[in-house]
């Protein structure tokens, strides 16, 4: 659908003045935009709508001419090839017949002096023997002049790369001096090698008017430097020279790198030439590195000048106290300028005194040793200096501190010999360049030069007898130990001291280990050193926090308690053994057979110390170890438990431990424990199953019917035997020939851990329970499983409930329903001798032209197969060209019921015949009917012109292979378009078209959905569409339905105009749909706001409309719709004009009516090309491109 607006997006205009002529501005080519002398073309694109052809040569030839005065007129000045001064061009094709468009291309070159903008090219059509205007419309192409040449800049001085050994730079160059030239040139310099971002300097000067020439001088720190020299003009054009060279000027540094305004500081210089005498040292504003006078000399503030010696100086300075604030370079001034590379920051006067320092004293003990070394370290402030002493609580006496902090930070070696013991306390203060004093910042440390007393003996670790903090006690074992490297144990040690354990090893005296006393005066001390076993001395001494170290303890033998405990003691690292006894001895083959909770015995034996004690281990099915029964202390050994071992193999062991703590394992030996019944499964019949005499006869694999399973005792003693019951459907059970027994009787299976029992088919059917158990070889019995299943015998049978065959007798899918008398069941289908396994409902496709047969069998649970399947016949007739019409329609007609909704027989009530061969049917040929009915009244008709349809039909036919498209418009309508207008032949008698009462709306629209039908309430007079359509005398009534698609061309469907509408839309009744022209030109009856539109709007909407009911859609295989490469009517840029293609001589001509007849290529939105899938015909065709702001369309070729 379109509307006008969105087609045109322009005036209506006025009424043609010339008889026989009137015209309609379709297009045009866009605003090119040019430089002064350059050239290019403008297309305008127009539409005959009047009787007469516009022939080139001839009288009636049509020209784009100058007209109305507009803001900026066109200028003869810019003619390149125009016909006239007034006339700029005539059509490019020979003849524009009424509805075709032609295409008027004229060139322009844009005069040297043209003033910059956009200058206007009014015009309109005449006809060129009179130079009538045919239909003023006010139209005008425009171009925009423009400038892009910028101007030519570039810098001389200093050279590129060059090395200048002063601060002082004179930059030099020139620049544009044309007429739109801005007389300023800006200057941007960045240190470094990069031109870009923010500079660190800009200076602007004026270039000289004539010879461009312009210089201006920078002071610069030394380094590389990159300069951009800039210059626009009046056009916004910009030029930019950009050059780099290096400054290598003399050194300026000073310290320190900030100073309060008042404050001294040092400045030092070096490099200048040696026959300068003299200097002069200046403040460099760092912004804008401009001269700030603000330093003297000494504190006499005289001058700012100084000696030079060898070309070096270094001076102190002082700041102004009124100097402002903030960041400054250092400027040095004599036969070469120097800029210092760091920032001197002044900050406001110093009137703060410094905070108090930070003292740190090292060592924290002062003992012996270091008396006369001790490091003291302050911190603080820089640039002060320091006043202060060292003092001790122990008595009189101190040693004085002093210095400075040129750095921040100081560290003095002081002699504290002279001082008593004591605290020890440094006190310090600092003093700034302003005279401020600091508090006092200090720090403390203690002297003490007197050794601790000895420690206590000490003693190993290895009972309870000896622990941390208590007196070693001798205990009956307590002299013997398994620990090679032990733990030593002692008192007596000054608090906090370190104690330290010695031995005599081979060279003299070997340390084990050191500790820390506790505030009990105990220690505890680990060692990692193997000792060998044996009796050795121990003895330990103690080293205070001061450093200070106690003689050594007394000395003495001790193995393990003490102190002074004497006598040897024994290091015994040998693990006792043990030999198991009960119930088995190691190695006994068969391993023997026990209860839950037999009785365990071993013998044990200590190699160096007694034996204390055996535990008593098992391990169950090979996992792990744990203990069985209580710890026993007394020989002989033994172990019983109260908890039952689990079923299966088993292993047992006895874990033995020595007075010295040491443990061994016995041997181990083996047995069996069992306590578990045998287990069975059922293998055949399976619970829950349905069996018929072939599935009962081989369920377990022979000829004859058979129960069968399994049966194990895996962790047992092995299963004995199995025995099977079977419970029938009587209630009683199975004798072995019959189901006579009550009660439950087993008879024995044959077979053990694979058994089976002979059973025939039982003879009734019904429900049925086998229980089968195992009995092991120690005699105990499983509960054993049971299966339940059921006897059948009986077939199902099977009806059809639903035969779903298609309407259209050429159909290839058909659908079949079907249940069963039994449930659940399967079902057997077979189609044409193909029998295959299905489930309700079955859907067959794709089958062949011809007779087909169907059945269908159910099968139940047990097997048992219907012997009568249900039954179907039906027939698939042949529809050759595949167009939804039988090749027998389209050879002999047919005859059709509308009310019955069916093909009939010929003489059948209310049958009536449907001649498709006289309306041009073909076997094997594509066919498309349509009847469109239409609305009048005695004004005008919206009946769609001949030459409109022929245009649509023309192109269904130029389809490969074509398509027959018929379109029954009234009697005299063309049936035939093949030499129309020349010769056709019209519908005549066969025609069920009509004309239609005219209506100024046809149906409404609530909301954007189309109501097709009445809505309920709707009392509107107008009749709606399927009211039309279901007249007595109406589309359905003629028996067409079937065989033809309805359309209606009407005034309107809704209030704005849409150009139409297709059902399928809608998502039914695909075949119908709706040409509303009523809003476009050209008027009729006199009004401005009612018109039947040109034949190319009936030929595209028509086209378009019908095309959604072939399944097309407004962007090909997307969604999108106006792409410009989608060329096809069923896009909106192509509806009303035809797709643009280029004919014989090379121009590019619209009203081309087709569908699209390829698929396109995605399109990147960031990268646009819309002719991306056109392929290698690109060239052969223009297109149209959509803008949504304005909702306007603007035509181009490629």
């Amino acid at each position: 659908m379109l509307t006008v607006a969105g087609l045109w997006g322009l005036s209506t205009g006025t009424a043609f003045a010339v008889v026989g002529y009137d015209s309609h501005i379709s297009d045009t080519s866009g605003s090119p935009t040019l430089e002064r002398g350059a050239s290019g073309s403008l297309t305008v694109f127009a539409t005959n709508l009047g009787s007469t052809s516009w022939v080139k040569g001839s009288a009636s030839q049509v020209d784009l001419a100058n007209c109305c005065p507009v803001a900026a007129s066109a200028d003869a000045s810019w003619n390149n090839g125009w016909i006239s001064d007034s006339h700029y061009a005539t059509a490019t094709q020979d003849v524009v017949a009424n509805g075709q468009t032609g295409t008027f291309t004229f060139n322009v070159t844009v005069p040297l002096d043209a003033t910059l903008g956009t200058h206007t090219f009014p015009f309109e059509l005449v006809l060129a023997s009179t130079n009538e205007a045919l239909h003023s419309e006010g139209q005008s192409l425009a171009v925009k002049v423009v400038d892009s040449t910028p101007p030519v800049i570039s810098l001389t001085a200093p050279a590129a790369g060059s090395t200048s050994t002063s601060g002082a730079i004179t930059l030099s160059g020139t620049a544009g001096t044309a007429t739109d030239d801005s007389a300023t040139v800006t200057l941007n310099l960045w240190p470094g090698t990069v031109a870009g971002g923010t500079p660190r300097l800009t200076r602007t000067t004026t270039r000289n008017a004539s010879t461009g020439a312009f210089s201006v001088v920078v002071l610069l720190a030394n380094g590389f430097w990159s300069v951009e020299a800039r210059q626009s003009d009046a056009s916004g054009n910009t030029a930019s020279y950009v050059t780099g060279w290096t400054v290598a000027a003399p050194s300026v540094t000073f310290s320190p790198a900030s100073v309060a305004a008042g404050a001294h500081f040092t400045v030092s210089g070096s490099g200048f030439p040696s026959t300068a005498t003299s200097a002069t040292v200046n403040l460099l504003d760092d912004a804008m590195f401009n001269t700030s006078y603000g330093l003297c000399v000494g504190d006499n503030c005289g001058t700012s000048s100084v000696a030079l010696t060898d070309g070096s100086f270094s001076s102190t300075f002082k700041t102004f106290p009124t100097q402002p604030l903030g960041p400054y370079r250092i400027y040095v001034s004599t036969a070469k300028v120097a800029i210092s590379s760091e920032v001197l920051t002044i900050t406001a006067p110093d009137t703060v005194p410094p905070a108090a320092p930070t003292v740190d004293i090292v060592p924290l003990y002062v003992n012996t040793a270091n008396k006369t070394a001790v490091q003291i370290t302050v911190s603080g402030e820089v640039g002060t200096t320091i006043s202060g002493s060292v003092t001790s609580s122990g008595g009189a006496g101190s040693a004085a501190l002093s210095g400075s902090l040129p750095n921040g930070s100081i560290t003095q070696t002081v002699d504290l010999s002279g001082l008593p013991d004591g605290v020890l306390t440094a006190s310090v203060t600092l003093i700034d360049a302003s005279s401020n004093t600091s508090g006092v910042g200090s720090d403390t440390a203690v002297k003490d030069t007197v050794a601790p007393a000895a420690p206590g003996q000490p003693c190993i670790q290895g009972s309870a007898d000896c622990a941390p903090g208590h007196p070693c006690t001798q205990g009956a074992d307590c002299t013997i130990t398994n620990d090679p490297s032990p733990t030593f144990l002692g008192m007596g040690a000054e608090p906090g001291s370190t104690v330290r354990v010695y031995t005599n090893g081979i060279e003299g005296a070997e340390q084990l280990c050191q500790t820390t006393a506790g505030p009990d005066t105990s220690y505890v001390c680990y060692t990692d050193i193997t000792l060998p076993q044996g009796t050795r001395t121990f003895w330990a001494n103690a080293t205070d926090v001061a450093g200070n170290t106690s003689q050594n303890s007394t000395d003495g033998s001790c193995t393990e308690c003490g102190p002074n405990s004497g006598g040897p003691g024994t290091v015994d690292t040998t693990p006792p053994t043990g030999i198991m006894t009960a119930p088995a001895i190691a190695g006994q083959t068969p391993p023997p057979v026990t209860g839950m909770t037999p009785t365990l015995t071993a013998t044990a034996d200590g190699t160096g110390s007694a034996v204390t004690s055996v535990q008593f281990q098992v391990s169950s099915n090979g996992g792990a170890w744990g203990n069985y029964g209580n710890l026993d202390t007394t020989s002989p050994y033994s172990g019983t438990s109260t908890t039952a071992l689990a079923q299966g193999p088993t292993q047992a062991r006895a874990l033995v431990k020595d007075k010295a703590g040491n443990t061994g394992y016995s041997d181990t030996i083996s047995f069996t424990v069992d306590t578990t019944a045998p287990t069975s499964t059922i293998t055949f019949p399976a619970s829950g199953a349905f069996y018929n005499a072939a599935g009962w006869n081989g369920g377990c694999g022979t000829a004859a019917g058979d129960i069968c399973g399994t049966a194990s005792d895996a962790s047992g003693s092995g299963v004995q035997r199995e025995e099977v019951s079977i419970k029938g459907s009587n209630g009683k059970y199975w004798d072995g020939s019959g189901f006579t027994l009550s009660p439950e009787t087993f008879i024995a299976a044959t077979g053990t851990t694979s058994w089976s029992l002979a059973v025939a088919l039982p003879s009734a059917d019904g429900s049925y329970t086998v229980h089968a158990r195992a009995v092991d070889k120690g005699g105990l019995m499983e509960s054993g499983p049971t299966v339940t299943f059921t006897i059948d015998t009986i077939a199902p049978n099977a009806t059809l409930s639903t035969t779903s065959v298609p309407s259209d007798p050429s159909s290839t899918t058909v659908t079949f329903g079907f249940i069963s008398d039994e449930n659940p069941q399967s079902f057997q289908c077979t189609l044409d001798g193909v029998t295959i396994s299905c489930t309700s409902p079955r859907i067959y496709v794709g089958l062949a032209v011809g007779a087909h047969i169907f059945s269908v069998a159910a099968v139940d649970r047990a097997g048992n197969v219907d012997a009568t399947p249900a039954t179907f016949n039906w027939t698939v007739a042949l529809d050759t060209d595949g167009d939804g019409l039988l090749d027998d329609w389209e050879t002999n007609g047919v005859w059709y019921n509308p009310t019955a909704n069916s093909t009939c027989a010929s003489g059948t009530a209310g049958c009536q015949f449907i001649n498709l061969p006289a309306m041009g049917a073909l076997p094997g040929t594509r066919n498309i009917f349509v009847q469109l009915d239409w609305m009048e009244d005695s004004c005008h008709s919206h009946r769609p012109s001949f030459a409109a349809i022929k245009k649509v039909v023309d192109a269904f036919a130029a389809v490969v292979p074509p398509v027959r498209l018929r379109v029954d418009m009234g009697p005299d309508s063309p049936l035939d378009y093949t030499n129309y207008p020349t010769s056709f032949t019209t519908w005549g008698a066969l025609s069920k078209a009509r004309a239609l009462t005219h209506y100024s709306q046809l149906g409404s629209v609530v909301g954007n959905q189309y109501n097709w039908t009445r809505p309920t309430g709707d009392t509107t007079t107008a009749k709606f569409f399927q009211e039309i359509k279901e007249d007595t005398s109406g589309f359905i009534a003629s028996g067409r339905e079937p065989f033809f698609r309805y359309a209606i061309a009407a005034d309107r469907f809704d209030a704005p105009g849409t150009s139409g509408i297709s059902r399928s839309s809608a998502g039914s009744g695909g075949s119908d749909f709706i040409v509303s022209l009523g809003a476009f030109q050209p008027w009729v009856c006199g009004s401005t706001t009612h018109g039947v539109g040109t034949p190319d709007d009936q030929a595209g909407t028509f086209m378009h409309e019908l095309g959604h009911g072939l399944g097309l859609g407004h962007g090909g295989n997307v969604k999108y719709n106006n792409k410009p490469n989608y060329l096809s009517v069923m896009s909106y840029a192509y509806q009303n004009t035809g797709v643009i293609k280029r004919d014989a001589n090379g121009n590019y001509v619209a009203g081309n009516f087709d569908y699209s007849h390829g698929t396109l290529a995605p399109l990147d939105e960031t990268a646009l090309n819309e002719l991306t899938g056109l392929g290698a015909n690109a060239a052969s065709f223009g297109v149209r491109y959509y803008c949504a702001t304005t909702g306007l369309y603007a035509a181009t070729a490629p």
